[in-house]
């Protein structure tokens, strides 16, 4: 099984609270990414510049491509990406190689 991460690193519009942040990725983990096949976690990280990192595990880089559609069309997805400066936002998928 070749474990695989979505990092994703992003900013929030000036509007947009940590609480109403945190509130729609949990509906948005809730009700569509939790329910994906190979789904294992999703972990937020917040820096002291107002930068976001997410971290989603999955259980393969298959399952992990496979639910980059997922939210399509979905409300919760519209809502959380809603609160996101999106030209802030970068993703890298990455594959387990090593625990240290």
């Amino acid at each position: 099984m070749d474990k695989t991460a979505w990092i994703i690193s992003f900013k929030i519009k000036d509007t947009v609270t940590k609480d109403d942040l945190i509130e729609a990725t949990k509906h948005l983990h809730d009700n569509v990414l939790s329910k994906q096949k190979g789904f294992i976690s999703w972990e937020q990280y917040l820096d002291k510049d107002g930068t976001w990192t997410d971290f989603v595990l999955w259980e393969t880089l298959e399952y992990a491509k496979a639910a980059t559609t997922a939210g399509a069309g979905k409300e919760e997805a519209k809502k959380f990406y809603a609160m996101l400066r999106m030209e802030t936002c970068v993703m890298n998928t990455s594959t387990f190689v090593k625990k240290y």
